[in-house]
């Protein structure tokens, strides 16, 4: 046998190397690179029959894995997808479950509101919106309101002609107005009649309120209380409660203001009493006297930091009389006034006393 050929051979590696789908090589400064390239790999919409693992990348110990496919969601047998019917779904648990439906606690109103009130034809069934669909009290009125987002818009009130039980006043949601309007020609025509207060403000926060062409009347009480931190302003109102109390009160930071022409038809305890924080402002208001009044105490009374502010204020008195002290200052209480003592009618002169003041 003779000698075998002998060849010497020097491989060097790699000598190729190919990538395919989903596989790119690259070669940077004499090395070779491979990467996975998921754009080359097709998308489906659903788990091929029969396959029952899928590859993943565990992160935790930087290798490939087969996972079972009854883990993963969509038809492979684990966490189902949200339907797709229009409605919101989120996660709930590792399930899905329906998110309710977001509804409106307030309505929200986005211009100014107009309501009616008919004690007549209304029907508190109403919505209120129209002379036609009025609601027949003024607290359903209120309700309405105080049951609105009523952002910065106003709500206006008009009330038919007729009488109408207690109205109480309530805190409501936004910073505009809030305007009951009456027969401000003849404000008899619109009665608020009640055994106890007429209008009551005792548990309001905030708000400004506007009552014009009203007659107000108590059996047992005070014709209106503003006995809580708000606003109310009154035009054009006649007082003719029957209750041995004060026609009009205000206290507890409550402001009570009165513009424009009122008539004074009964008596009691006193027309004005503002106490214990209160501010009763009285501006550009003409009083009418239109009967015999008797009052057992005084016409206007301040007392415990009650504060009266009467500028431009006047009282006609016809044919009639007042009976009772002008006015009643006491315990760190202050009536300001125009500088006239004889602002306030009545038989007796004024008194101030234990720290009050007249000014």
């Amino acid at each position: 046998m003779s000698d075998a050929i002998k060849l010497k051979v020097l491989p060097q590696f790699p000598s190729r190397l190919t990538g395919r789908a989903g596989i790119d090589v690259t070669k940077e400064s004499g090395e070779y690179f491979l990467d996975l390239d998921y754009n080359d790999f097709p998308v489906i919409g659903a788990v091929p029959a029969g396959v029952t693992y899928a590859l993943i990348y565990d992160q935790a110990t930087k290798q490939y894995a087969q996972l079972p496919i009854s883990l993963l969601g969509g038809g492979g047998g684990g966490i189902t997808d949200a339907p797709s019917d229009g409605t919101t779904y989120g996660r709930n648990n590792a399930a899905w479950a329906r998110v309710p439906a977001i509804t409106e606690v307030r309505a929200r109103l986005t211009a100014d509101r107009a309501l009616f009130v008919n004690g007549a034809t209304g029907n508190d069934a109403n919505n209120g919106l129209t002379t036609g669909t009025a609601f027949a009290t003024l607290q359903k009125a209120m309700d309405v309101i105080a049951a609105t987002d009523n952002s910065t818009f106003n709500n206006t009130v008009t009330v038919a002609n007729g009488t109408y039980a207690q109205l109480i006043l309530k805190s409501y949601l936004g910073s505009g107005n809030v305007t009951f309007t009456g027969d401000a020609a003849t404000p008899g025509n619109v009665i608020i009649s009640s055994a106890g207060v007429a209008v009551y403000a005792a548990s309001v926060v905030g708000g400004n309120f506007f009552l014009s062409g009203f007659r107000l009347q108590s059996s047992g009480a005070q014709d209106i209380n503003v006995g809580s931190y708000t606003i109310v302003t009154l035009t054009s109102c006649e007082w003719a409660g029957t209750s041995a109390n004060y026609r009009m009160y205000c206290a507890n930071f409550g402001r009570l203001q009165l513009q424009g022409a009122h008539k004074v038809l009964t008596g009691g305890a006193g027309l004005l009493l503002c106490e214990i924080s209160g501010f009763l402002y009285i501006n550009g208001a003409a009083f009418t006297i239109g009967a015999n009044v008797t009052y057992s105490t005084s016409t206007a009374v301040a007392r415990t930091l009650g504060y009266i502010s009467a500028f431009t204020m006047t009282f006609s008195l016809g044919a009639f009389v007042v009976t009772g002290q002008r006015y009643q200052v006491v315990t760190n209480a202050v009536i300001s006034d125009t500088g006239s003592i004889t602002l306030f009618p009545g038989t007796v002169a004024g008194s101030v006393a234990t720290g009050g003041q007249y000014t």
